[in-house]
């Protein structure tokens, strides 16, 4: 799945069961939802994400590809990670890890 006008450009979904149908919408945001407070990270930008048509257990894994300009990283001495907010595990942030795959400034 392929996404445009956010950070998120691609998503690769790992079934961990039949799914005949599934749909994922990308939403970008200006901060967390209301009531949740941020990471004590630098964040380069906020995407709420949507499961439709089907279960979080049916999906064994996704791999989400994203751009985040060289610059800002460097400007904030970052490192990219992605910070994962999740609601039904206690509401707290968990940060992932990610893998620089290329520079796109030529």
């Amino acid at each position: 799945m392929t996404f445009k006008n956010t950070a998120v450009t691609k998503a690769m979904i790992l079934p961990a069961a039949d799914i005949s149908d599934l749909m994922i919408t990308i939403e970008k945001k200006s901060g967390p939802e209301n009531g949740i407070l941020p990471p004590d990270a630098p964040i380069y930008q906020y995407d709420l994400v949507h499961l439709y048509k089907a279960d979080a257990s049916d999906i064994a894994e996704i791999t989400y590809t994203f751009s985040i300009p060289k610059d800002w990283l460097t400007e904030r001495n970052a490192i990219p990670s992605l910070w994962w907010y999740n609601a039904t595990a206690g509401g707290e942030w968990t940060e992932y890890s990610a893998e620089i795959t290329g520079d796109d400034a030529g």
